[in-house]
């Protein structure tokens, strides 16, 4: 009988050693849940989850993109600026796009326009024009925020700049 005895306190584990298996086994249960809603977005996931842009990018000078997820990607870029106005394309590659918002707002100023008159350009590709009275000084401090909704999740990303202000044609005179 000795022999059972060996075999039993061979196999004995502290009760403090089960209980560090247990919550390590439930932290990696959560953290696995949290990343799979992250990166896949739950069904009724109506919260927006922000991307940054990528690094040392302006979309006044070319296409900056975000990625939000393992392949997919929002992208912006600003195509005209005019006195009353400002025009943007936007797009998203690996995601079904059911709409696209975006939101223009002076940081100095705390000014934010909504409701942009949208132009279809094609599938996911849009102008956007919004009305643009924040230009009080001969600089304006923006951000612009594009929210794209898809039938899973909505994601976002921003990208705050300065730009000089239009100058009137009257002015030039």
């Amino acid at each position: 009988m000795p022999d059972a005895k060996t075999r039993h306190e061979e196999n004995y584990r502290p009760p403090l050693l089960n209980g560090l298996i247990i919550v390590t086994l439930v932290t990696i249960v959560v953290a696995l849940g949290y990343l799979g809603n992250y990166y896949l977005g739950g069904p009724g996931a109506r919260q927006t989850t922000w991307y940054p842009l990528s690094l040392n990018c302006s979309p006044f000078e070319r296409h900056c993109e975000a990625r939000v997820g393992l392949n997919d990607w929002i992208g912006m870029r600003v195509v005209g600026w005019r006195e009353g106005e400002i025009e943007l394309l936007v797009d998203s590659r690996g995601i079904d796009a059911e709409r696209f918002d975006l939101m223009l707002e002076s940081r100095s100023h705390g000014t934010r326009v909504e409701g942009a008159a949208v132009e279809r350009i094609d599938q996911q590709r849009f102008r956007l024009s919004f009305p643009s009275q924040m230009c009080l000084h001969d600089r304006v401090r923006l951000r612009i925020e594009l929210v794209v909704t898809t039938p899973q999740r909505r994601v976002g990303s921003w990208n705050d700049f300065d730009t000089p202000c239009p100058v009137p044609a009257s002015a030039m005179h």
